[in-house]
């Protein structure tokens, strides 16, 4: 009886590494559609530098000019075809021709038609977030900026969606705030950036639940020869 209540839980543990490399992604596959950020309901910026930062602090641009964005962790399991991290996107839109009240605005973001989306949950939250980095830095090739990466995906929230996998092959619309409005209005005559990553998510484990896990199974795995040789 207990040889076989510890060969159950022995399994159950081990099946719960099936999450090891799968997503929590969204944009992949990108750039896809229009980036845009949209002023007043009329006035139309295209955004002048995508991109983003892994939780390594590395970008993507490695001086290529390569601008696909994308939020959330791209796995090496699935169709993402990634290493496992985290990612946190960015917009930079040029605001050298904007004058006068801003009175709304809304993100614009393309979704790839085929695995934009890519995750097991069936939605999540991607937030968008204010930038302290200068857009400068923040275009730049970088490795090891943890404080970048970190600054794209905190501070002040800006606003938050709901995403899904009918979002792909669309524009993604998310509707600023006050607190935004406010940041834009401070840019005019210059550049804004935005920040973007997925909300915490339980579909995939942090890095540091897979360390915890298996210091669990190496346990679980002497006890269970301990008992075995008892019974």
């Amino acid at each position: 009886m207990k040889r076989s209540i510890l060969l159950l839980l022995l399994a159950g543990a081990t099946a719960s590494l099936s999450f090891a490399g799968l997503s929590d992604a969204m944009f992949a596959y990108t750039p896809f559609g229009n980036q845009e950020l949209i002023l007043n309901g009329t006035t139309i910026l295209n955004a002048t530098t995508t991109g983003w930062y892994d939780q390594n602090g590395d970008n993507n641009s490695n001086g290529a000019g390569i601008n696909n964005y994308i939020a959330g962790v791209c796995g090496s399991s699935d169709a993402c075809g990634g290493n496992d991290l985290n990612e946190h996107d960015f917009f930079v839109f040029n605001l050298a021709s904007v004058q006068g009240p801003i009175t709304s605005a809304q993100l614009s973001i393309g979704s790839a038609a085929t695995n934009g989306y890519i995750n097991a949950a069936s939605s999540e939250t991607y937030t968008s977030w204010d930038v302290t980095t200068s857009i400068a830095t923040l275009i730049s090739p970088q490795t090891g900026q943890v404080g970048i990466y970190n600054d794209l995906g905190s501070g002040v929230q800006y606003a938050s969606t709901v995403v899904t996998a009918a979002s792909d092959g669309t524009q993604v619309l998310i509707t600023l705030d006050a607190a935004a409005l406010a940041s834009l209005i401070a840019a005019e005559g210059g550049s804004w950036a935005v920040g973007g990553a997925v909300s915490a998510s339980s579909s995939v484990p942090e890095p540091t639940s897979f360390g915890l896990l298996g210091a669990g199974l190496a346990g679980l795995a002497v006890l269970c020869r301990r008992r075995l040789g008892k019974a």
